[in-house]
């Protein structure tokens, strides 16, 4: 799949900002990635307390603005453990990676 900015936004499901990693364009043209809505590619890995993926990994595609997009993808992760409850997940391990 052809992307129009170079590397991705990694965005941890514990809800910890800080530890959102950026490569590529996403480090110095974030604002305005961010800034009008955009097809975004997310594909979300949520992982086990040994770091191993506990779910098999989803692609969801999303448009949406700055404001909604974390919003949506914690929406997903949610749906996605809700659907696995037996299934030891580790919200601190697992993460979504956002490409567009």
């Amino acid at each position: 799949m052809k992307y129009s900015f170079d590397g991705f936004m990694k965005l941890y499901l514990d809800g910890t900002p800080d530890r959102t990693i950026f490569e590529g364009d996403w480090v110095r043209k974030r604002r305005k990635i961010l800034k009008k809505p955009r097809k975004y590619v997310v594909n979300i890995h949520l992982m086990n307390r040994a770091g191993e993926r506990a779910v098999t990994a989803v692609r969801v595609l999303i448009r949406s603005n700055d404001r909604d997009l974390s919003a949506i993808i914690f929406k997903y992760a949610d749906a996605m453990v809700k659907e696995n409850k037996g299934v030891d997940i580790v919200l601190a391990n697992s993460y979504a990676v956002v490409r567009t």
